[in-house]
C-alpha cells in the first residue's frame, strides 16, 4: 500500500531551522506510514518569484501530494509576507488547479497573539484554491514541553488524517468566496479643501498600476488636502528585504537589514513623526498585498513596543471588504494595538462614486478634527487582551531576547499587574475569610449591585457639583 503524501508548506523565512518544523517532525513521529515532503517556500521566495522554471518544479511536486498542510509561524497577526507572496504567486501563475480537491490543514506557532486571525487567512485562502479545510492547530511556541498540549496535538492529527483519508469524515465548513468585485471609481465631485493646521499627514500606499480604482481614490484624498499630503508608494520604495525572524532587533532596536535598504529610514522619518497616517492598498486573495505585509513585517524591529501613540490612521482599500470580516478585524485591530486612533475605513464599495467621494472627504475632514482634539477612542478587547499577551511574554524569559522591550515596559509601567498590589491582596484575603460565614455571605450579596452602582453615583454627584 502506498503512504499517503503530504506536502508540507513552510512560511517561515527561517527555513529547516523554523520552530513550527519542530512540529512537524513531532508528527511524523505519530504515524509512519505517511510520507512528509516540506517546502520551504518562505526561505525561498526570491529564488521562487526570479526562477520560474524552479517554481514550476515545486508547483508539480505539490500536485502528486494527497494532501496539503500549511506550517507557518504568525508574523504581525497573519502568516509571514514571503508565505504571503508564495500564495500570490500561485494566482499568477496560473498553478491553482494543483491545489484543487486537496484537503488542507494548518499548524501555526506563536505566543498566541493573534493567530486565530492568521488561522482565518490559511482557511480563506484554502477554500479559495478549491481546498477542503479539515481544521488547524494554533499552537503555543512552546506546546512541545507541555506533555497535555502534545496529547492534544495528537488527537488534532488523527482527525485531520481521518479527513485527509477519508471524504466522510472530512469537514464542510459553510464558505462564501469573495467573488463580488467594487463598481469601476472615478470621482465626479470636487473636493473641499481641509486645512491641515500645521498637521504632518503621510500616506502609504501599494501602487503599481495607475488606472485603478486605488489610485482614484488615492488622488482625491490628496486632493481634499491644502496643499497636499507627502505620499509613500511602497512599489517604488527602496524596500528590499522581509522580516526573517532573527530576532536581532530584540537587544537595541537594529534591524539585521537597516543598512541594506531604506525602510528604517523612511519608517523613522516618515512614520514616526507623522501626526496622521493613511494606509491605503487593493485586496489581493485575502489581505494586503505581500509587499503591504513586508512593511508591516519589518515594522517588528521595534518589537512590541507601540508605534503609532497618539496618531490618527485610516485606511483606503480597493476591493470586497465587506466579504473580508478577517481583513477588517485586523485593519481595525491594528493602529488599536499600536496605541493610535482608528479614523474610518473607506473603500469603493459604494454603488455610486458621489458616495465614495463624500466618504473620503469625510476621512479627510475627521482625521485633522481628531488630531486637533487629540482623540483617542477606549480600547476594546483585541487591544486589552494583546497588550496583557505581550505584557505576560515579556514579563517572562523573554526578555532576554527583548531587553530594549523589557526596559521600555518597565519605564511605562506597563507590567501592570492589579493582583500584585500589596493592599488589594491583603484586603481579598481579609473579604474571603469574611465571607466564610453565612449571615456576612448573604448580607454581602444583598448589597452587590448598590456597591457596583453607589460609587458611580459619587462621583456623578461630584461632576454635578462642579457644573
Amino acid at each position: 500500500m502506498n503512504k499517503m503524501k503530504i506536502a508540507v508548506i513552510n512560511g517561515s523565512p527561517k527555513g529547516k531551522d523554523s520552530v513550527t518544523l519542530r512540529y512537524i517532525e513531532f508528527l511524523k513521529m505519530q504515524q509512519v506510514d505517511l510520507d512528509f515532503e516540506v517546502f520551504n517556500v518562505g526561505q525561498q521566495i526570491l529564488k521562487l518569484e526570479k526562477n520560474n522554471d524552479y517554481f514550476t518544479s515545486i508547483i508539480a511536486r505539490i500536485s502528486e501530494a494527497d494532501a496539503l498542510l500549511w506550517a507557518t509561524p504568525v508574523y504581525y497577526m497573519l502568516v509571514p509576507a514571503q508565505l504571503k507572496r508564495f500564495v500570490e504567486l500561485i494566482d499568477e501563475r496560473n498553478s491553482v488547479k494543483a491545489f484543487a480537491g486537496k484537503p488542507a490543514a494548518a499548524l501555526t506557532t506563536s505566543i498566541h497573539f493573534f493567530d486565530h486571525t492568521a488561522v482565518r487567512y490559511l482557511q480563506e485562502v484554502s477554500k479559495d484554491l478549491k481546498m477542503p479545510w479539515q481544521g488547524a492547530y494554533p499552537a503555543e511556541m512552546h506546546d512541545l514541553f507541555r506533555s497535555r498540549e502534545k496529547e492534544r496535538l495528537v488527537k488534532f492529527w488523527n482527525l485531520v488524517i481521518k479527513g485527509f483519508s477519508t471524504p466522510g469524515q472530512r469537514q464542510t465548513t459553510s464558505y462564501v468566496p469573495a467573488e463580488k468585485l467594487p463598481p469601476e471609481y472615478l470621482p465626479v465631485g470636487t473636493p473641499l479643501p481641509v486645512d491641515t493646521g500645521g498637521k504632518k499627514i503621510i500616506l502609504i500606499a501599494d501602487l503599481e498600476d495607475r488606472n485603478t480604482n486605488l489610485a482614484a481614490m488615492i488622488g482625491y484624498l490628496k486632493d481634499c488636502y491644502q496643499g497636499g499630503i507627502k505620499a509613500i508608494n511602497l512599489a517604488d520604495a527602496d524596500i528590499k528585504f522581509a522580516c526573517r525572524g532573527c530576532l536581532a532587533c530584540g537587544a537595541d532596536n537594529r534591524c539585521f537589514y537597516e543598512k541594506r535598504d531604506s525602510f528604517k529610514t523612511i519608517f523613522e522619518e516618515e512614520v514616526r513623526t507623522a501626526d496622521i497616517i493613511f494606509f491605503a492598498g487593493a485586496i489581493r486573495d485575502r489581505f494586503l498585498s505581500a509587499r503591504f505585509k513586508m512593511f508591516m513585517d519589518r515594522s517588528f524591529y521595534l518589537n512590541h513596543v507601540p508605534y503609532l501613540q497618539g496618531k490618527q490612521v485610516g485606511f483606503l482599500i480597493s476591493g470586497p471588504l465587506h466579504q473580508n470580516s478577517n481583513l477588517r478585524d485586523i485593519l481595525e485591530a491594528y493602529p488599536a494595538m499600536h496605541q493610535g486612533n482608528l479614523v474610518e475605513i473607506v473603500t469603493d464599495e459604494a454603488p455610486v462614486p458621489a458616495e465614495t467621494d463624500q466618504a473620503i472627504q469625510n476621512l479627510a475632514q475627521r482625521s485633522v478634527t481628531l488630531a486637533k482634539q487629540g482623540y483617542q477612542q477606549p480600547v476594546s478587547f483585541p487591544a486589552v487582551g494583546g497588550r496583557k499577551v505581550f505584557r505576560d511574554f515579556i514579563a517572562g524569559p523573554s526578555q532576554v531576547v527583548f531587553p530594549a522591550d523589557y526596559n521600555y515596559y518597565r519605564r511605562n509601567h506597563l507590567f501592570d499587574y492589579p493582583q500584585r498590589k500589596k493592599a488589594t491582596q491583603a484586603v481579598v484575603l481579609f473579604l474571603r475569610n469574611l465571607l466564610k460565614i453565612p449571615r456576612f455571605r448573604r448580607e454581602f450579596t444583598a448589597r452587590i449591585i448598590n456597591g457596583m452602582v453607589a460609587p458611580l453615583d459619587r462621583s456623578l454627584a461630584k461632576e454635578k457639583k462642579r457644573s
